[in-house]
């Protein structure tokens, strides 16, 4: 743990001295910078058994800050930060292994005179049909004419630790990208991790956005894992628009063992999943329908099959949501699972709703509320329902730059008797 800390604080300020270094120089140049902070306090409760105490109180306070200096849209040197912090006030034991706080991303952008070349630098998420990653380092990206795009980026994992990849790892990979208009971006994508110089986790990633004419819509992504050499996951929908329909098929593949080994397998919490060998296919589709004005009616299917288990399971529905008076929604949803485990053979009936301005005295008001149960065809473990509610109502303040809501959430399942936890939660802009 020690030696995390001391690597994610070498990080921290790797990631964050030169990008400020670059923001300073900016805001020296600038008579008026514009500056941005966005803040979300989060108050929870709740009881969960510890190693103290059963049923211990657990009363965790969230603070998330967010910097913007500097408008995209406007300026070419901007800095953008977010990060969290957390503190049990009941001082339980149940956090004692996780980290207290993290910085999210923290990094400088430059932006070229001619806007056809961006280059970032300092903790950023990088995401391609290839990497979905934090980096502490640096992203290049432009393009070439008007039909080509490249990036590539290059850094280090933070707060990488274990007996899978070293705490030295780096990463480092791009992107190519085909542009024709706005109807076609296809991608090919690369990741590399290199601990110690010996390759880890290589992936190549394929990408693609579709739009031939405007009622017809394809968009999806392929990643291949070479260092297992397979197919760790296919996701493809379409968006087709038809008078007053919308039709949306889509079609996803995951092979646990390619998708979650190297530096997936180590931070996802489906990492287990890789030793099953098992591979997942969904076949699914959902059709809208609006033909009434203020009123969305549809349907959707669901075909999941496993290839090693074969515990398939086909799920249907039909749902409908309301628009009422300004901005308020009531909806709800109908649906039957069967499938070949206790688990996937139910009936399930959902109703929701957002309320605004429920007391007709203020249009900054708002009520909102979710109710799911399920009804299992078989027990499990003694038990054949499910329940959860929600309900939570808030209120703006100070021309809508502060939010505030007090919501609480009740659920029961076969796996868990009952829990039942509140929270406040306050998010503010302030932009001085």
């Amino acid at each position: 743990m020690e030696s995390y800390l001391r690597r994610g604080t070498d990080h921290l300020i790797t990631s964050l001295v030169v990008p400020m270094l670059i923001i300073l120089t900016c805001i020296s140049v600038s008579a008026q910078p514009d500056i941005s902070i966005h803040s979300q306090t989060l108050i929870r409760g709740f009881e969960r058994d510890t190693v103290d105490e059963k049923e211990a109180m657990v009363l965790p306070v969230y603070q998330y800050v967010g910097l913007d200096i500097g408008d995209v849209s406007e300026e070419k040197v901007t800095f953008h930060m977010y990060g969290w912090g957390r503190k049990d006030l009941a001082d339980t034991r149940l956090y004692e292994d996780d980290p207290t706080g993290d910085l999210v991303y923290g990094y400088a952008q430059f932006m070229a005179a001619d806007e056809r070349v961006r280059l970032k630098i300092g903790r950023q998420q990088i995401y391609t049909a290839a990497v979905g990653e934090t980096v502490d380092g640096i992203l290049v990206e432009g393009g070439l004419g008007d039909y080509l795009s490249l990036m590539a980026y290059g850094g280090l994992l933070p707060g990488f630790e274990d007996h899978v990849v070293s705490d030295h790892a780096s990463i480092f990979g791009g992107r190519v990208g085909l542009l024709f208009d706005a109807r076609l971006d296809a991608g090919l994508s690369y990741k590399g991790v290199d601990p110690d110089n010996e390759s880890q986790d290589r992936r190549l990633g394929f990408d693609i956005s579709l739009s031939p004419t405007d009622q017809v819509t394809v968009t999806g992504v392929s990643q291949y894992n070479l260092e297992t050499k397979g197919w760790a996951e296919h996701s493809y929908n379409a968006r087709l628009y038809i008078d007053n329909f919308i039709v949306h098929p889509y079609y996803q593949r995951f092979e646990y063992e390619d998708l979650f080994s190297g530096t997936a397998k180590t931070f996802n919490p489906f990492s287990a999943l890789a030793e099953s060998d098992e591979t997942l296919n969904l076949l699914g589709g959902e059709l809208l329908w609006r033909g009434i004005t203020r009123l969305d009616l549809g349907g959707k299917i669901e075909n999941y099959t496993y290839d090693k288990n074969n515990n398939d399971a086909l799920y249907t529905s039909g749902f409908l949501t309301a628009y009422v008076g300004d901005e308020s929604q009531v909806g709800g949803e109908i649906g039957i699972m069967e499938g070949d485990l206790s688990e996937n053979q139910y009936h399930l009936g959902r109703l929701w709703f957002l309320w605004n301005d429920p007391l007709n005295r203020s249009s900054t008001d708002f009520l909102t509320g979710d109710a799911l149960y399920a009804r299992y065809d078989e027990k499990i473990f003694n038990e054949d329902t499910s329940l959860f509610l929600s309900l939570g109502m808030g209120r703006l303040f100070l021309e809508e730059a502060l939010s505030v809501k007090l919501s609480g959430d009740y659920s029961s399942d076969p796996s868990f008797d009952s829990d039942a936890r509140v929270m406040i939660t306050l998010t503010y802009n302030l932009n001085p």
